[in-house]
């Protein structure tokens, strides 16, 4: 039972290991980019604009 897991779980784990920390880097780098260009833009509509602004902006 081991044997079909094993050569199924080898290739499979490949593409998954370089997957993962490629995946996670842009991913990570989106969110990053999102909450940092929301955090501002929040604060500043809700400092300087009405609140009605902020879910227009989103």
């Amino acid at each position: 039972m081991e044997s079909p897991p094993d050569p199924a779980s080898d290739p499979g784990n490949s593409a998954t290991e370089p997957a993962t920390p490629v995946r996670d880097t842009p991913v990570n780098l989106e969110t990053l980019r999102k909450a940092e260009h929301q955090a501002p833009v929040r604060r500043q509509s809700c400092s300087s604009t009405n609140r009605g602004k902020t879910p227009v902006i989103w």
